[in-house]
Order: C-alpha cells, then structure tokens, then sequence
C-alpha cells in the first residue's frame, strides 16, 4: 500500500526544483508572467491596506459563531490566512538572499514586484518591522485556539483535506513567531514570549504537535502533510532552544531562586527557564511512531526540497546526540544511576548512553542503502548534508553491533520504552539487579580488605610494643649495671648523697640476696624431689626382688628348714633392739 495519497502532485515549497506540480506553469510565456505580476500586485495591495481590517471582522463573526457562516468557512479562511503568511515569507527570505533565479514559489519578477512592496510600506519603522505588523492580526491567543481546537475536530470528524490545510497554517503561525521574537521590536517580543507562554510553557499548554505526530497513519495523509508536520516540529525546537539560551544568559543563578517577580516579561522568562525541554521532547517526540514517520518521508528524498531533508537529518542528529539523564521519559530514574560511585570504573557500570539506539531498525537501513548507493546525487551540494549523514551513522552503527551483535536482531523488532531499550544496549543489558548484586560483592570485598587491615595494623602494634618493652628492659639493665660498678668509700665523712647511694646499694644487694636464697631453696626443693621420685622408682624395681624373698623365707619356715644366714643377722639384729626396749620398760621412774 502507499503511505503517501494524492496525484502525486507536489506544492512548489515542499519540492526539489522540476518535482513540483507547477513545471509546466515556471516555464510559460509572457502571458503567464503577466498574471503572476497582476496577482502579485494585488497581494501587496492588498496585504497593505485590507488584510488587518478584513481579518478583524472575521475573527468577530468566528468569535461570536455568527449565523451567516457556513460549513466550509471556516477552511476557507484558514487558506486565505496560510497564503499571505507564506506569501510573505518568501518574500522575505527572497529579499534576504537577493538571489537572482527562481526559487520556491514565486519567479524573478514577482520577488522584485514583492521587493517594491515591501520597501513602501518601510515609511516609519524598519522593513521587518513593518512587514510584519499586519499578520499580527492573526497573531493572537484566539487565533491559536481556533486552528488548534479546529484539528481535534477535523480528526474526530475524520476530515484529512480540511486537517492538512488547518497544519499548513499552523506551521505558517509557528514561522511567524520565530520571526517576531527575534524582531528587534520590544512590542513585537512582548507578543512572542506571551504566546509562547500560552504555547508551551503553561500549565494546560496549547501545543498540538506531539498529537499531531503521533495521530499520523500511512495511507491517509499526503505527503505534504507530513511536510508540514516536519517543519512546524523543526521550528518549535528552534524557537524552543533559542528561548532557553537567551533565559539562561539573562537570569543569573542568584535571580532564579528568589520569588517571583511582579514584571510580566520576567516572570515569563523565569517560567520558561523551569522548563525542561529536554525532559519534554524525550515524552513527546520520541517514540517508535514518529521514527517511523520521518523514515517514510526521507524515503521521498529525491522530490522533498532541500530544507525538507535537512529537517529530517536534523531530528536524526538530536536523537543520537540526546543523552539519556537520571530522570527517564516516565520519570524513574535510569537503569543503575545510584551505583555509579560504587561501581566506579567496573565493567557493569553505566556507560553514556543517547537515544541512537532508537535508529537501528530495518527500515531506516533500507532508506539510507538507496541513499548511499544513489549515484545520481553524490555531487549535488543540496544532498550533502544527508549523505554525510548516512555515511556516519552506518559506520557508528558497524561499530556497535561489534561490541553487540544483538543489534541485527533488535533491529526487526519496534520496542515499547524506547529510552530504556536505548540504555540497556549501550550497557549489554545490565540492569539494575546486576549492578546491585555486583555492587554487594564489591561492599563485602572491601569489607574483607579492611578487616585484614585492621589484623595486620593491630600485629605491627603488638610488635612495635614488644620492641618497645624490650629495650625498655635491656636499658633497665644497663642501668643496674652501671649503678653496680660504683665505688663507695669507707670515711666518716661521705656526703649525703653517698650515704643514699650506698643505701639504695645495700637494699638492692638484700633484694638480690633474697632472690639468690629463694632460688637455691627452689632449687634443693627440686633435687630432693628428684631424689623422691628416684627411690620410689628404685622401691618399685627392687620390689618383686622382695616378695621373692619373702616367699623363700616363707617356705623354709613351712618345711622345717634351717635359715639363711640372712635371717640369722635380720634376727640378731634385731635382738639388741628388743633388750633396750624391755630395759626401758623396766626401769623405774625416779
């Protein structure tokens, strides 16, 4: 099926020179060329003297619903509205490069016929200014909330003509505003910042383009509707970017902090300070869909003009440059961001991850193989900036799925979280779990590796202190020593430091005879325990020697025998003892 529908008919502005629908009409003669300078003049006229009041009494009979409007009206007025708009930005951006051939919409004579006219109406102000004063009638909140409530109608309404034309005049208000805020009118600013307020920067913004892109179908839509898509997202990230810059160089660190301010052009700049674009673009703008979308249109490179394409390689190239931060597009914070300081330069720790990963799909490696082996616009400088383009990102792209050969197969598949698909390839898919498991063993080792310390720390204590005690004893004994070689004399006549020193002399020479006396009586203490010990072994070996005898002297006396000489001396010895004993018994007692 076609993505895009229509006759295959391009406008002048969306299309490469000779693709558009109006070739046969550049090239015509004098004839044309004299209706163009005709409609020229009255554009100019007209834009001059009845645009503001004409465009005023509409808007009324729009405000009030009035009964005299009918169904197509409403479309009406917004052609007529995004005709000027373009009619005179081209005429602008033809003033401002003062090119001499045809370009866009509009040929060599009707630029200079737009020239003359814009250089008439230069009577008080400078030119931009006054150019511009007239399509500030259709530059206010009404008008806004009347073409973006008016796509959320067509789309209900299922009314795709009626919606394209209703895209194409916002995509002309957007342009209109990035050239008021950079007028050098204060008034002209004023107006910018408080619709871009309205805009983005509210809370209930009106901002309808994220819903427009992601409303977006193949087969339903031309092609120039998603031109306009494309274009109307290009502008509002470059009006976006610039305001963000110009907010961070006029508010110091100091000034954002404090209460808010009661000036109106302050408070706007401090509210669109707080503004997390990036946080808002990574929620909005990226997603699957809108990839696929500006994929289908870079297929049409051949006819999209060469702003078109650029638009195009643009998104691509903030998408690889978006780095994905703490707080990811639901608001959770990313995968392993509260490990990074214990893992510190370990494997599993999170590396730099963008949203390039979100580009490796099967379709977007289609359109740029065509591209790259196109051999027709290689020397062309309109398409330089998307060869470059492709070029670059295949080669980052061989790279990665070096390192992660996962990518052919990632890339067949579309993925619901687009952000943290991106962060879990670029990490090898290592998520939060890993890292905690890899970070409690990392906390555990170090654990481990202190404990060791604190045991090595207290041994080297131990011995410092043991060396310590050490040479405080070989001092101490030095000291005796020494005080042991003095020499005391025996004259009456010693001083009293002597006398002390031959007291402390004496009392240690008591202490040591002490000493000396405890140990030679320990020492007689253990020999006469030797000496036990030694007879009651001697008692112990010679005593089987004496139940022998016994038993011997025993059995004599059974038998009748005579004695042994042995027993003989035993008896007499013991004969004498028996006379003292009954001498003693008889004594008397005096």
């Amino acid at each position: 099926a076609e993505v895009f529908v229509g006759s295959n008919k391009s406008s002048t502005l969306h299309s490469r020179p000779g693709a558009s629908a109006t070739v046969s009409r550049e090239v015509a003669g004098p004839t044309s060329k004299r209706a163009k300078l005709a409609l020229n003049s009255f554009c100019s006229k007209f834009f001059k003297d009845c645009y503001g009041p004409v465009m005023k009494s509409l808007k009324n009979e729009f405000r009030r619903d009035s009964s005299r409007l009918e169904d197509g009206d409403r479309t009406i007025f917004f052609r007529i509205v995004w005709f000027f708009h373009q009619w005179w930005r081209v005429s602008m951006s033809t003033q401002d490069s003062g090119n001499v051939k045809k370009k866009k919409m509009v040929g060599t004579k009707i630029r200079k016929v737009a020239d003359e006219t814009v250089e008439k109406t230069d009577d008080e102000s400078s030119t931009d200014n006054s150019s511009a004063q007239n399509l500030i009638f259709t530059m206010d909140v009404f008008m806004f909330n009347l073409v973006l409530n008016s796509t959320d109608e067509f789309f209900e309404h299922k009314k795709p003509g009626a919606l394209s034309q209703t895209v194409a005049l916002y995509a002309e208000m957007i342009h209109m505003l990035h050239v008021m805020y950079e007028s050098s009118d204060s008034t002209e600013r004023m107006m910018a910042l408080g619709l871009m307020d309205r805009l983005f920067y509210a809370s209930d913004p009106l901002d309808r383009v994220p819903k427009l892109l992601s409303r977006w179908t193949p087969g339903m839509y031309s092609r120039e509707h998603l031109c306009d898509l494309v274009e109307c997202a290009h502008t509002t990230w470059k009006l976006l970017d610039a305001n963000a810059q110009r907010c961070l160089q006029s508010l110091s660190p100091e000034e954002s902090h404090r209460k808010r301010p009661k000036d109106a052009v302050e408070r706007m700049n401090m509210t669109a300070s707080e503004f997390d674009k990036d946080h808002y673009f990574v929620r909005k703008f990226v997603s699957n869909q809108t990839v696929f979308m500006y994929t289908q249109l870079l297929s049409q490179y051949a006819v999209n003009a060469a702003h078109v394409n650029r638009h195009i390689v643009a998104y691509f190239i903030r998408l690889c440059k978006f780095s994905i931060k703490n707080a990811g597009a639901d608001g959770s914070d990313d995968l392993g961001g509260d490990f990074d300081d214990a893992l510190g330069k370990n494997e599993l720790a999170t590396k730099h991850s963008t949203m390039e990963p979100i580009l490796y799909n099967i379709g977007l490696f289609s359109v740029l193989e065509t591209v790259l082996n196109d051999t027709t616009i290689r020397d062309k400088q309109e398409f330089e900036a998307l060869l470059m383009f492709s070029s670059s990102f295949m080669k980052r792209f061989a790279r990665a799925a070096e390192v992660n050969p996962m990518l052919y197969i990632e890339a067949l598949f579309k993925h619901p979280i687009p952000h943290r698909f991106c962060e879990l390839t670029t990490n090898m898919y290592v998520n939060e779990e890993l890292r905690m498991i890899a970070v409690r063993e990392l906390l555990l080792e170090d654990q481990r590796r202190y404990e060791q310390q604190e045991d090595a720390e207290e041994d080297v204590e131990k011995k410092d202190q043991n060396d310590v005690d050490m040479d405080a004893a070989e001092k101490a004994a030095e000291h005796d020593d020494e005080e042991e070689e003095l020499e005391f004399n025996d004259d009456a006549d010693l001083s009293d430091e002597e006398n002390i020193v031959s007291k402390k002399k004496r009392r240690r020479k008591n202490r040591k005879n002490r000493k000396s006396k405890k140990s030679k009586k320990t020492a007689s203490n253990g020999l006469m325990s030797e000496e036990e010990d030694q007879s009651d072994d001697e008692e112990d070996e010679n005593e089987p020697e004496l139940k022998e005898k016994n038993n011997g002297i025993e059995n004599a006396d059974a038998e009748g025998g005579v004695p042994n000489k042995e027993s003989e001396e035993e008896n007499e010895d013991m004969a004498p003892m028996a006379d003292t004993e009954d001498d003693d018994a008889v004594a008397p007692v005096d």
